[in-house]
């Protein structure tokens, strides 16, 4: 059996080395194959199976060895090894060490929760810095002048505006240059509501005090050592503090006389001479004013207050006509101002005062009735009357009893050399939203030396024969309320305004117009939402008015605060929704 064993190996021992040197390359394939297959354990804060520096830097030696043990090298790069070198003297923070051997996605996900909150507080910091606007405000400073004017400006260019509001004592008001102060302390608050690049809305607000030294003016119908012969002696009294009347205290030869709200008083008089006291204001802002009248009894007129007067029949009533006295007009003046103020009264011969309303006296301007500003029962008011060029003329006719008295008053209004060119600036004036494109084209003015944007504006539409109505002054919060013709014609061409479609669709869906209205709008029917003979503000819808632009810029400010240069563009336009119909506004 052995033999025969034998006898098979050496019959085939060739085959059986080959296939023993087959084993043996399968062998060495199988051990290179799963040796070049290892993959070391994923470190979970690497990717390559490395330590991280953390065991490098010795914060656990055990593990570190046993890692080396394992057959995980351990790599240390130049940087890291040279910050190592430099900790004793510019020791680091755990979280930092962290950060410098991490992969990009691991630092990502520690910046993300460990710098939040430095980012945080570094974007407060910054906010708390930025000047976002600041305004001409003198903060603590005293006026005395109720109308306050003052400029937003806006330092922030990477933000957008989206509203701003004024409140004066909390009370939140209407801004367009300008603000009414109350008497003493006035707080002014300024808010602004921006939107960043993000999309992220806020408010910045900042608060101002000024002070209003309030000043009073007394207007009376009294004359100083004025003579009178009845002891039934009436007048009228008040202060103005800005445009506001106020009543005043009266004391007459001392006693306190009651105040009246229409501010006109009945006194009777005592024979000889009598002290009327006026005042007004506290403290300081306190004004005074004292008149002496004199009361001279007729011999046949019985006097109530002096007991030796004998009864006697009543005179014959006066055959002269009534009398006109006007302040700040004299006959043959000359003036360089081309607005001019004068106030007038008229009494009867025998001294009573004769009232505007009872039509008994007319006053004309160049043969044109002109209208007082105010009026009451003892003086009609004209204020900044404006007079042509050249040669003027009032005349004052006043009737009384069939006996007529009529004075006249010549006016000269020298106008300013012209200086030399200052080149010229175009105006125009439109209303293309309602239908009226061309109220004054465009059109190149001269500019002069102080002249006041106002009065470029109200000169073009006397040109063009329109009469302008204003609140304000040229001087100071100057507002533009309408444009009306001259003498009553029709406004539109007798075409009547037209509202484009589209913005009319816009006005409709914005709430613009009374829900009942709607139907009649669309149909180009505007009912008495305005009137023939002009265009002014709340005409159409409640958000209507005059704005102003400069070389296609809305302005912050009022009218009278802007001074014209040469080259300027100034379109005064109409709006129906406080100019976000023709581009312009706040939202």
């Amino acid at each position: 059996m052995k033999k025969k064993r034998l006898f098979w190996i050496k019959r085939h021992k060739m085959f059986l080395g080959l296939g023993l040197v087959l084993l043996s390359l399968i062998g060495t394939v199988t051990f290179f194959a799963q040796k070049q297959d290892y993959k070391q354990p994923d470190n979970p804060l690497t990717n390559d199976a490395v330590a991280s520096s953390i065991l490098l830097a010795g914060a656990d030696k055990k593990v570190s060895e046993t890692l080396k043990e394992n057959g995980v090298s351990l790599k240390q790069n130049k940087e890291t090894s040279d910050k190592e070198e430099e900790q004793d003297d510019k020791p680091k923070s755990n979280n930092d060490s962290k950060k410098n051997n991490l992969t990009q996605k691991d630092k990502d996900s520690l910046n993300k929760h460990i710098s939040t909150k430095k980012i945080v507080d570094n974007t407060k910091d910054k906010k708390a810095n930025r000047a976002y606007f600041t305004t001409t405000i003198n903060d603590g400073e005293e006026v005395e002048n109720n109308f306050y004017e003052f400029k937003i400006i806006q330092k922030e260019k990477d933000l957008v505006i989206e509203k701003q509001a004024i409140y004066i004592n909390d009370d939140k008001v209407d801004f367009s240059g300008s603000v009414l102060l109350s008497p003493g302390k006035n707080t002014i608050k300024v808010v602004v509501t921006y939107q960043n690049k993000q999309s992220k809305i806020f408010d910045v607000s900042k608060s101002y005090t000024v002070y209003y030294n309030a000043t009073y003016k007394i207007k009376a119908t009294l004359k100083d050592k004025q003579e009178v012969d009845s002891a039934d002696f009436s007048f009228e009294a008040y202060a103005l503090q800005g445009d506001k009347k106020e009543s005043v205290n009266v004391l007459l030869n001392e006693k306190e006389i009651e105040k009246k709200d229409d501010f006109n008083y009945h006194v009777s008089l005592k024979k000889g001479e009598n002290l009327i006291d006026l005042s007004v204001g506290q403290d300081k802002n306190q004004v005074n004013q004292s008149y002496v009248i004199i009361y001279t009894p007729k011999k046949d007129i019985k006097d109530p207050n002096d007991e030796n007067t004998e009864n006697s029949e009543k005179p014959e009533p006066s055959t002269e006509g009534p009398e006109i006295s006007v302040d700040n007009l004299v006959d043959g003046m000359e003036t360089n101002n081309r607005n001019i103020d004068f106030n007038v009264n008229v009494t009867t011969a025998d001294g009573k005062s004769i009232a505007y309303k009872s039509q008994q006296y007319e006053v004309l301007l160049n043969d044109q009735p002109i209208k007082p500003d105010t009026h009451d029962n003892y003086q009609s008011n004209f204020i900044g009357l404006r007079i042509e060029k050249g040669e003027n003329r009032i005349d004052i006719i006043a009737e009384d009893k069939g006996k007529q008295t009529h004075n006249s008053y010549n006016i000269k209004f020298n106008d300013k050399e012209k200086e030399e060119n200052l080149g010229d600036a175009r105006f125009s004036i439109s209303a293309a939203n309602v239908g009226m494109s061309d109220i004054i084209p465009p059109v190149n003015v001269p500019l002069e030396k102080d002249k006041k944007a106002p009065e470029y504006i109200l000169d073009l539409l006397e040109d063009y024969s329109f009469s302008p109505a204003y609140t304000g002054s040229i001087e100071q919060s100057f507002y533009l309320k309408g444009i009306y013709t001259s003498n009553g014609a029709n406004f539109w061409h007798n075409e009547g305004p037209k509202i484009p479609d589209d913005l009319k669709e816009q006005l409709i869906e914005a709430g613009a117009f009374p829900e009942e209205n709607i139907e009649d709008i669309k149909n180009d029917n505007y009912g008495d939402t305005y009137v023939v003979d002009g265009l002014g503000e709340m005409d159409f819808t409640g958000h209507s008015g005059w704005i102003y632009t400069v070389n296609g810029h809305y302005m912050e400010y009022g009218f009278s605060q802007y001074k014209v240069s040469s080259g300027d563009d100034i379109k005064i336009q109409y709006t129906l929704w406080r100019g976000r119909d023709i581009g312009g506004g706040l939202n």
